[in-house]
């Protein structure tokens, strides 16, 4: 952070005295870093495309499995405020990546009559259609203490695959 401001500040030195080249170079060169800073504090989600290399960095993060080629068309979003975050991914898969993500998050299959599908705390988009995942079987996972929450849905017919996780870990 400190290197990036005294390049700010040498662009804003070589402007005022004449170096336009050196200056924009510089410029440039801060630009990038405040970029990857900003995607290291806050990391960027693309709900309106899918793909981005953005998206595709979130999926590993949060669904933590290498892409593979069978995975494709992910989109994402996240919902963050205050204290309460939840992140939303949607994308096409082999049935046998459903499997590695069910069992890699520890998720179980939701028995009870559809209880808490947490679609209250869910945005509405063309890839995310509520009326759809809801008839879908519905594994999940919560943390001892309820503070965390994990949901996913696939469709066998259609090949996609929809992961919802809530945080409120910040609470406690």
């Amino acid at each position: 952070m400190k290197r990036t401001i005294l390049i700010v500040l040498a662009v804003l030195l070589l402007l005022a005295f004449g170096g336009c080249y050196v200056a924009y170079r510089l410029f440039v060169k801060a630009s990038v870093e405040l970029r990857e800073l900003q995607e290291d504090v806050y990391p960027s989600f693309d709900s309106d495309e899918p793909d981005t290399r953005a998206n595709r960095e979130r999926f590993k993060e949060y669904l933590m499995i290498d892409l593979t080629p069978d995975i494709k068309d992910i989109y994402c979003h996240d919902d963050y405020v205050g204290v309460i975050a939840d992140y939303m991914f949607a994308f096409s898969c082999s049935e046998a990546t459903s499997k590695r993500i069910i069992h890699l998050h520890n998720l179980e299959l939701d028995t009870a009559a559809k209880r808490d599908d947490a679609f209250n705390r869910q945005d509405h988009f063309d890839w995310w259609n509520k009326e759809t995942i809801r008839d879908l079987p519905k594994y999940q996972w919560f943390d001892e203490n309820g503070r965390l929450a994990k949901y996913f849905w696939y469709d066998k017919v259609k090949g996609k695959a929809y992961f919802f996780q809530f945080d409120i870990a910040l609470l406690h």
